[in-house]
């Protein structure tokens, strides 16, 4: 019974420590953009894309209205 809870603590900690890792990276990402000054140019491209599907999605929807 001992060996079942420790596995089971051991399991739930290595996935804690796993999460923290990938919450790390992002982090270091996010920083890593912001301080190159790419965060700004990274937003740019998000807003062209975003405008350009809204764009294409407003004229897809004219054509199949008819």
């Amino acid at each position: 019974m001992l060996q079942k809870i420790q596995k089971f603590f051991s399991q739930k900690g290595q996935g804690i420590v796993e999460y923290a890792m990938v919450l790390g990276f992002v982090a270091l990402l996010a920083v890593g953009l912001w301080e190159s000054g790419l965060y700004g140019q990274t937003k740019r491209l998000f807003g062209t894309m975003a405008s350009n599907m809204s764009a294409t999605a407003t004229t897809t929807s004219h054509l199949t209205a008819k």
